[in-house]
């Protein structure tokens, strides 16, 4: 400022030094409220961040608390599903006195052969419960001439026998809990239901046979076999990968190798072969013996898959026909006079030779004709 200036401001009363100190105060309170501001500014930040956190540990806490809570009822679902009803511990008639039941062993078996039984008769008569027989829509697919007295009278002996081998090489008496309901009273139940459930589907409504695989089977039903086929090759091989962890695989194929040709062996050859689903099921239940869940799993569902077999159809010989004429020619059944055979009019000695459909020629006319000529 010129000294003129500043003189004249001085006539004039200004103070320029309390104008020079005013100015520098408002400067200073507005820096003041600025900094105030950002102060208020990072407090108010800080709240919502502290809040935010809050509510985040809320929600975490929450889900938290969720997880723990879906877990235990997982944990108590699993645990009733695992649960063993009945113990296998040996029967006495009183604490020190004479055994009933001498070892754990008998007790499996006769829990074995009672759950079995009744799953036997019970999808017995669930098959039936829609009256009509063999693909009749209005009820499930069966033998309507196979009644419990006929399965009784007929099959029980073999059935009882078939559980016995399969309690035995299927390993069954080295496991607890044959009663639990996972793995083995659930896969089981689904066994014994799956093969009639399916047998609405209209290309699964037909056999396993020579005869039938290249004569009959639709295009549907052979992707549908490669899917079983993929399926089943994935359960063996995480059959493999155990058993190889285990150090058990040489053995364990051994012993597939002996069953099958015990099965197999002496019939697989024959033109009237016919692999019902109820020896499938008992075979592959038989083979898959490992200790794992997965495997028990697989156990029970084929042993529900031999039951199915059973209570729709009946046992029936795995040599079909063959086995049911030599069996009423051997026993010289009265009923096959009527297929004597004659020549010129005149009667010969034995029957008529059997009649198997030739599978390479699709040709089975000889089956439909008359039975005199």
């Amino acid at each position: 400022m010129s000294q003129e200036n500043f003189d004249k401001e001085k006539e004039n009363g200004v103070d320029v030094d309390s104008n020079n100190v005013i100015n520098d105060g408002e400067s200073h309170e507005a820096l003041h409220h600025f900094e105030i501001g950002d102060e208020e500014n990072a407090v108010d930040d800080t709240a919502e961040a502290q809040e935010e956190a809050t509510n985040h540990k809320k929600v975490q806490s929450q889900n938290n608390d969720d997880n723990t809570l879906h877990n235990h009822y997982t944990e108590i679902a699993l645990e009733i599903f695992r649960k063993q009803w009945t113990p296998d511990d040996p029967i006495s008639i009183s604490e020190g006195g004479h055994f009933i039941i001498d070892s754990s062993f008998g007790v499996k078996l006769i829990k074995f052969l009672a759950l079995c039984l009744l799953g036997l008769v019970l999808t017995h008569s669930w098959v039936r419960s829609g009256k009509k027989g063999f693909n009749n829509n209005s009820g499930w697919e069966h033998d309507s001439t196979y009644t419990l007295t006929n399965l009784f009278l007929i099959d029980f002996h073999t059935i009882v026998l078939d559980l016995i081998v399969f309690f035995v090489l299927g390993r069954v008496f080295q496991r607890s809990g044959v009663d639990c309901l996972w793995p083995n009273i659930f896969s089981l139940i689904m066994g014994a239901v799956f093969p009639t459930i399916s047998s609405k589907i209209g290309f699964l409504q037909h056999s396993i046979s020579l005869y039938e695989i290249h004569c009959t089977w639709p295009w549907q039903l052979f992707v549908f076999a490669t899917f079983v086929i993929i399926s089943i090759s994935y359960v063996i091989s995480i059959h493999i990968k155990s058993a190889l962890q285990d150090r058990i695989l040489v053995p364990r194929l051994i012993e597939i190798t002996f069953f099958f040709l015990i099965f197999f062996g002496p019939v697989i050859t024959n033109k009237n072969f016919h692999p019902h689903h109820w020896l499938i099921g008992f075979f592959l239940g038989m083979i898959a013996n490992q200790k794992y869940e997965f495997s028990r799993a697989t156990q029970f569902f084929c042993l529900g898959l031999y039951l199915n077999g059973i209570a729709v159809y009946g046992r029936d010989p795995i040599l079909g026909c063959f086995h049911s004429y030599y069996s009423s020619y051997s026993s010289q059944c009265h009923y096959l006079d009527c297929y004597r055979g004659e020549t010129d009019g005149v009667s010969v000695s034995g029957y008529k030779p059997l009649v198997v459909p030739d599978w390479r020629t699709c040709n089975a006319d000889d089956l439909f004709s008359d039975s005199t000529k």
